[in-house]
């Protein structure tokens, strides 16, 4: 559910960053890391959703790039500057103070919705309904509406919460 063209853009800099990564690391032309580069550059400054673009690239890097976890393990500190200067990006863009980084400073910057009566401990586990509703969509999409509403899940050990992360977990 696309809301803004924003999330459109985000996207789009994160797989085009992905592709030339991938095309740099597997087809061995070292030149295609500049695209990469500048698309991650351009990323940092779209939406904080790209904050995952390191562990993506760590992900593939170790899906499509090593043979085992012993060669990841050998050859992966190349990821070691990416790393680096895309956190040092995120902290710089977001201004984060890390002397004064707490979880309440962590939920005043990222709160689940301003306008919302519900915390991280209720949001998470109703995610995971949502979730359990875009697999089933996917496999059997019948009975949509273009607009769901959710019970708010009291907490992760209520049985359909647990259904839904087992669900998860398993198409893991």
């Amino acid at each position: 559910y696309i809301y803004q063209r924003i999330v459109v853009i985000a996207a789009l800099f994160h797989v085009l960053t992905l592709y030339f990564y991938l095309a740099a690391r597997i087809e061995k032309k070292p030149w295609l890391f500049v695209p990469a580069a500048v698309f991650a550059m351009l990323a940092c400054f779209t939406k904080q959703v790209n904050m995952s673009l390191p562990l993506t690239l760590l992900l593939c890097e170790v899906a499509f790039c090593s043979d085992s976890l012993d060669q990841f393990a050998r050859k992966g500190l190349r990821l070691l500057p990416w790393l680096a200067a895309l956190t040092f990006f995120y902290l710089k863009i977001f201004q984060v103070n890390l002397a004064h980084l707490n979880l309440e400073t962590l939920r005043a910057y990222y709160p689940v919705n301003i306008n919302s009566h519900i915390g991280w401990s209720q949001w998470i586990p109703t995610q995971l309904n949502v979730m359990r509703t875009y697999a089933r969509l996917l496999v059997f999409p019948i009975n949509q509406t273009l607009d769901y509403d959710y019970p708010i899940a009291g907490g992760f050990w209520q049985t359909d919460v647990l259904l839904s992360c087992g669900l998860v977990l398993a198409a893991l």
